[in-house]
């Protein structure tokens, strides 16, 4: 739908967004914590290429076991692949901007850092059977001017307000949600073909602005 492209390493289901920007977050599967070390300019792209193997790896092994238990066919199980690495991308977060207020806002400043991480485990969903649980947090802090995205008009009739606000260094925002991915094999399901449905448990952000 929006031209995604896949890749991976056992499959090609991972989605390569999440490939390209995998040292620039922080990942747990199933208990197993996964953080890039940066190291010199000479050792950094064979570092980077290790570090996206191990990775990828690892969550497709998780993804494709989960899949096996719930009995998914090879198409069930490429496209839960897609689903949830696709999730687990910069598209996750555009979806947690469009649903908080951290996301009415551009970030800005020498001193900006963003902390993104993915969590991604199995959990009990009673009725539904085992399930995937997915939980994505992304943090900014250090940003000393802000722009609002979301236009506002000006009661003068000046026009729409975009002005660039400064801010205090101690600003921060946060956002974070829990996703749910249940699955039904084709044998269990009325159209005799996979279901994979994914639930938002809960949605948090914070926004925290201190003026200059």
């Amino acid at each position: 739908m929006h031209d995604d492209v896949f890749e991976g390493v056992l499959t090609q289901g991972v989605n390569a967004q999440l490939m390209t920007d995998a040292h620039r977050a922080e990942w747990a599967v199933d208990g197993v914590a996964f953080v890039f070390s940066d190291t010199n300019d000479e050792e950094r792209k064979q570092a980077l290429l290790d570090f996206r193997m191990e990775l990828v790896t690892a969550l497709e092994q998780f993804l494709i076991d989960f899949s096996d238990r719930r009995q998914l066919s090879e198409n069930g199980t490429l496209c839960l692949l897609q689903a949830v690495t696709t999730q687990m991308s910069q598209c996750g977060l555009a979806n947690l901007d469009r649903c908080s207020r951290a996301g009415e806002y551009m970030v800005g400043g020498a001193h900006l850092k963003q902390h993104v991480n993915y969590n991604i485990s199995c959990m009990d969903a009673g009725p539904l059977g085992e399930a995937l649980k997915l939980t994505l947090g992304c943090l900014k802090e250090g940003f000393q001017f802000l722009q609002r995205t979301v236009r506002t008009h000006i009661e003068d009739g000046a026009g729409d307000d975009m002005s660039t606000q400064g801010c205090d260094p101690s600003s921060r925002m946060y956002q974070c949600a829990t996703l749910r991915f249940t699955t039904k094999p084709g044998l269990e399901s009325p159209h005799g073909q996979d279901e994979i449905l994914c639930d938002v448990l809960d949605v948090y952000d914070e926004v925290f602005i201190k003026e200059t």
